[in-house]
């Protein structure tokens, strides 16, 4: 059985979660706050010293090979905090330890599969979100109530969903006729053109979701994302949130993105 990971604070030994208000990492039990940069760098200064009992738990970041097959990803974890036996699930990369309460982070999921180059760090919390959403319902007619009665405090969760970027060339040419019709004098005037196009266009970063569980047609209405200034990834920035790992190939999300792609460039060339 393998053991979670979780964020231990380095001054007292608690649970170290990511407040997004502050975008730096609190202890819940000293109330200590830590950037990522700080505890990536505490963490590696303690593992120079071979402080076993301090990176037990911690969120190391160390590259390994594994199997990224279904069943294995259906396994179980021992809370590195409690020892208690936690199965989260095949998607999940993060869970709420229900023994102890320490948010843990799967990151063996991560680099069974493939470890992100980057993330893009939520910036509104959940009280900062409850407010916007409410202030968006109040504009809309016919809303239906069980949009507001959920939107409860509880039932907002912060989850990171996996990305493919693609970088994609796409080049035609097209055949078209072109009419115009104009009147005067009493008289209507019926021209046709001969049309004729050609070019390519190149389309970088074209963001494609890795999860099944995430339709398409939703988080392409989130786009653009903002990734020009986006951070390494670090574990560290999961703790105490939810993220689930890809279960859509590289391969698979490439279609979609050279349709989308194509789509947009017929769209251009008409």
């Amino acid at each position: 059985m393998k053991y979670s990971d979780h964020a231990r604070c380095p001054g007292c030994s608690g649970n170290l979660v990511f407040n997004i208000t502050e975008q730096m990492l609190e202890c819940e039990s000293c109330s200590s706050m830590y950037t990522v940069y700080e505890y990536n760098n505490i963490l590696a200064e303690k593992k120079k010293k071979g402080a076993e009992s301090f990176s037990r738990g911690a969120l190391l970041n160390v590259e390994e090979e594994g199997d990224d097959s279904k069943e294995n990803m259906l396994r179980s974890y021992t809370c590195s905090s409690c020892g208690g036996e936690i199965t989260p699930g095949a998607a999940a990369a993060t869970g709420v330890c229900p023994f102890c309460g320490n948010a843990l982070v799967f990151t063996d999921k991560y680099r069974d599969q493939q470890v992100p180059d980057f993330i893009v760090p939520f910036k509104i919390d959940k009280a900062q979100f409850l407010e916007e959403y409410r202030a968006v319902l109040k504009k809309r007619m016919f809303v239906p109530d069980a949009f507001r009665v959920g939107a409860t405090f509880k039932n907002i969760k912060a989850w990171y969903i996996p990305f493919w970027l693609f970088d994609v060339t796409v080049s035609g040419n097209a055949s078209f006729q072109v009419e115009r019709v104009s009147y005067s004098n009493k008289k209507y005037h019926h021209v046709v053109y001969s049309g004729h196009g050609f070019g390519s266009e190149t389309f970088t970063k074209i963001p494609q979701d890795a999860s099944i569980e995430v339709d398409d047609r939703i988080s392409q209405m989130l786009e653009p994302f903002e990734c020009t200034n986006a951070p390494r990834f670090s574990f560290a920035y999961l703790a105490g949130l939810h993220a689930k790992v890809y279960n859509v190939s590289r391969e698979d999300c490439l279609v979609r993105a050279e349709n989308r792609a194509r789509e947009s460039f017929d769209r251009t060339l008409s």
